[in-house]
């Protein structure tokens, strides 16, 4: 459940929900093939590939001290660039006509991404949960906007948070008010995107 896969794991959640009955007039851009293999092939370039190829050259010149980046501020640096790459993706999703769901999507990553910069400068909020989170919210305001059936999807996104925030707190990375923080913070970037948008 590292947060580097959650764009994946969220743009693939709204594929395979079948939406364009609810955006009629985006019916063409949502059953596209093309378009559909395009906009995973963005979303894993920007959100895993790129990002972990850069970790080596971040420890390499002193950014970060392990890939763990145990101090919240040697987070900032990646998650910038995380930030422009989130910006980059929606960028390239404008001009393509992807649909406006996944744009929001792509919005609520950066805007999550960004608090997590600020937040970064002072406390070591859980950046798995923040990832959780947003997928959380993502699937949960899908649910009650459109009245879609998520049940197949949120009880396990939901599990899945539960281990991923159990596991940071066995393994020390934070303690339970990271993990809250982070889950909340990420969940309200992507719902409360949505639900207004």
């Amino acid at each position: 459940m590292h947060p580097a896969l959650v764009g994946i794991y969220g743009a693939l959640i709204l594929y395979e929900l079948r939406l364009y009955n609810y955006f009629p007039a985006e019916y063409s851009r949502w059953i596209s093939p093309e378009l559909k293999r395009w906009v995973l092939i963005v979303v894993l370039i920007n959100s895993v590939i790129v990002p972990i190829s850069f970790l080596p050259f971040y420890r390499q010149r002193g950014i970060i001290s392990s890939i763990r980046m145990e101090n919240s501020r040697e987070r900032i640096i990646p998650l910038t660039v995380q930030f422009f790459l989130f910006a980059i993706s929606y960028y390239l999703f404008k001009r393509f006509y992807v649909p406006s769901l996944i744009n929001l999507y792509i919005i609520g990553g950066a805007v999550a991404v960004l608090q997590a910069i600020i937040i970064s400068r002072y406390w070591k909020i859980s950046l798995h949960m923040l990832g959780m989170g947003a997928l959380s919210g993502l699937v949960f305001i899908i649910s009650l906007k459109y009245n879609i059936e998520t049940l197949h999807y949120l009880p396990v996104i939901l599990l899945a948070s539960g281990v991923t925030g159990s596991s940071r707190l066995l393994l020390g990375e934070h303690n339970l008010w990271q993990v809250i923080a982070g889950f909340i913070s990420g969940f309200m970037s992507t719902a409360l995107l949505i639900a207004i948008l």
